[in-house]
């Protein structure tokens, strides 16, 4: 994704209970709409798009040592631009109880 095209980041960290757990603790919050989805590239994962223009997706990758990706992805037309909406982001996990959340290269 270029810099016209938008931002896209991306985060690994650790949750000790499972990808439908932190669902529910998600969803419970309310700050997003959360979903679980399922495709055959990546299993099953979260999907949230809390306003137009802006996708924020979670994976489950069990067999690394942080086994939980989170890719965020932002279009021109949001409203919310990046600082706001990773701050937003990083805030609903720690209150979930992730932790050692660390930036990786964006992934898709």
């Amino acid at each position: 994704m270029t810099a016209l095209e938008g931002a896209c980041w991306a985060y690994d960290f650790t949750f000790e209970r499972s990808l439908e757990t932190l669902l529910g603790v998600l969803e419970a919050a309310g700050q997003w709409p959360w979903q679980g989805r399922d495709s055959h590239w990546y299993g099953t994962y979260l999907n949230s798009r809390p306003e137009p223009g802006v996708r924020v997706r979670i994976h489950h990758f069990p067999d690394q040592p942080q086994p939980f990706s989170a890719l965020l992805e932002s279009q021109p037309e949001a409203a919310a631009k990046r600082e706001a909406i990773d701050t937003l982001f990083r805030a609903q996990l720690s209150g979930a109880g992730a932790r050692d959340l660390r930036p990786i290269e964006p992934y898709d």
